[in-house]
């Protein structure tokens, strides 16, 4: 699958939860393509199709590696929202499995390929968008056969109805004998009329609450470049997004957002989640991606590292805190609902569904000499700080990491242990914990409690042999968090971010050469 539309349903995955979390949906409908099919293409009756994701290498976090259908390693968007309104994901519609008891949490009708036209859809698949509108006739009655039609028409017209399509009808257009011809302008228009069409239809069937996606900045795909910059190995090119396709996309979703306005206010009692701030920080991410998490796979996947050892907080710590002999702490995540996704859904101790930053920097490494995970949840860069949560300072950690390398040695031997640790990742992540409204209570004006941070982390990171670096920022958003937001209502706390800001960058700005020089 296109890696720029894996980064996209991952922001998509925060919008959406973000704007229906308050909302509970007794059911989840899905209509669209690849993006959100949960695998109605694995039943097709023609030997091969490209639309097909019942294989490696999809689906190697859930369902015990075997995949379902998806096209992504795990869960997909709506995945995530079912699970956030406390219940299972609704079944792909044309799953055998399929049951009254799992009916009532709404069916999947998603085919990968479709698109809003259905003759752009039949180029990859026959699961057409007015097919998926006939299996969800089909639906509504099995569901009233089931519960009776009373349950059935509330339950329908309380469920969140999923839209998802219209990337393919822009990979399409120029294989589509229909549509080649029409200008851009002409084309868009098409598409948001079709669009409207099947809304409409959706609505005629009882559907109220509807989430539609935005596309994402096609231009930025493997094809999509491809086509910009030819077969041949070309970098420079290959660095720039096809914006050609760019703003034919963008200007779509912004036709496609006005016509969503008008249906809300023409169709009574509907309700529409749509932003096309998914766009634009999908696209912010692939352009400048030093700005996200994402940077560092892309910064360390070219350099490579015998091992990976981490300091710092709960953003990283693999379940140190799980040892703790007192005998409760809320910095810990050995429970649920943390771990679902990874060893059998057993807890690890990770501050996740699965797996974390270095677990997938670090994802070829073997056995001792790959490194270590000295982080605890709780801690900050000041120990007083991350003694409020955790015995395990950053101070303790260090200590740890001498240990660690005292053992290496022993088992490798110095010369070996010398190299592994010269050459070795280190991820320090750790600063968060450090700006909360009790461990800033100490008296210092903002530019001196920033001031000895900075000092302190300068002191953390002049370490034993440390030379490759890999440091987190305090996010920007930390002021967005709940424990910052609750005294402001539903206000985020910009003042958070200043701090981020300034406490971050001096500490970026220490490189290695200053820091081989200093050490």
């Amino acid at each position: 699958m296109k890696k720029v539309l894996s980064y996209f349903v991952a922001l998509l995955v925060l919008f959406a939860v973000i704007q229906t979390s308050a909302q509970k949906f007794p059911a989840i409908i899905i209509l669209g393509d690849s993006i959100v099919d949960y695998g109605n293409n694995n039943n097709f009756t023609i030997p091969f199709t490209i639309a097909r994701a019942n294989h490696s290498p999809y689906g190697r976090l859930i369902n015990n590696g075997v995949p379902t259908g998806r096209y992504a390693d795990g869960y997909t968007l709506p995945d995530f929202i079912a699970l956030r309104q406390g219940y299972q994901p609704p079944l792909a519609y044309l799953d055998p499995a399929s049951t009254c008891t799992n009916l009532v949490r709404g069916a999947n009708l998603a085919s990968g390929g479709a698109g809003i036209i259905d003759s752009n859809s039949l180029i990859l698949t026959p699961y057409t968008m007015s097919v998926q509108l006939g299996w969800l006739q089909t639906y509504i009655r099995n569901l009233r056969n089931c519960v009776g039609g009373t349950q059935a028409n509330s339950t329908i017209s309380r469920a969140l109805f999923i839209f998802s399509v219209g990337s393919n009808d822009f990979s399409y257009k120029n294989l589509n004998p229909a549509v080649a011809g029409l200008s851009d302008a002409q084309y868009r228009q098409l598409l948001v009329n079709t669009y409207r069409n099947l809304l409409q239809a959706a609505y005629q069937l009882g559907a109220r609450n509807f989430f539609v996606f935005a596309l994402g900045p096609l231009g930025c795909t493997p094809i999509s470049i491809t086509l910009q910059c030819g077969a041949f190995p070309n970098p420079f090119c290959r660095r720039n997004c096809n914006e050609a396709t760019n703003q034919v996309v963008y200007a779509f979703n912004l036709a496609l957002q006005a016509m969503i306005q008008n249906l809300q206010s023409t169709l009574a009692g509907s309700k529409f989640y749509f932003t096309v701030d998914a766009y634009n920080v999908t696209y912010d991410a692939v352009k400048n991606p030093a700005k996200y998490v994402l940077f560092a796979v892309i910064q360390t996947s070219a350099q490579k590292f015998p091992a990976i050892i981490i300091l710092g907080d709960s953003i990283v710590d693999y379940g140190n805190n799980n040892n703790f002999t007192i005998p409760f702490t809320i910095a810990r995540a050995n429970h649920l609902p943390f771990g679902r996704l990874i060893n059998n859904g057993i807890p690890t101790g990770r501050y996740a569904d699965g797996y974390t930053l270095p677990d997938f920097i670090a994802s070829t490494c073997t056995n001792l000499a790959r490194g270590t995970n000295l982080a605890s949840g709780g801690a900050g860069i000041i120990d007083s700080n991350s003694l409020i949560l955790t015995p395990y300072t950053m101070s303790v950690q260090l200590g740890w990491l001498q240990t660690y390398i005292r053992n290496l040695r022993n088992c490798v031997g110095g010369t070996q242990a010398n190299s592994t640790i010269s050459r070795a990742l280190f991820i320090f992540s750790v600063g968060s914990n450090d700006f909360s409204d009790e461990m800033e209570a100490a008296g210092l004006s903002d530019a001196q409690y920033r001031q000895l941070l900075v000092n302190t982390y300068r002191k953390l990171l002049q370490v034993y042999g440390c030379v490759n670096i890999l440091s987190n920022s305090v996010p920007i958003f930390l002021g967005c968090l709940p424990a910052w937001r609750s005294k402001l209502l539903r206000v985020c706390n910009w003042a958070s971010r200043l701090h981020s800001n300034r406490h971050h960058s001096p500490v970026w700005s220490i490189s290695k050469s200053t820091l081989q020089k200093e050490m």
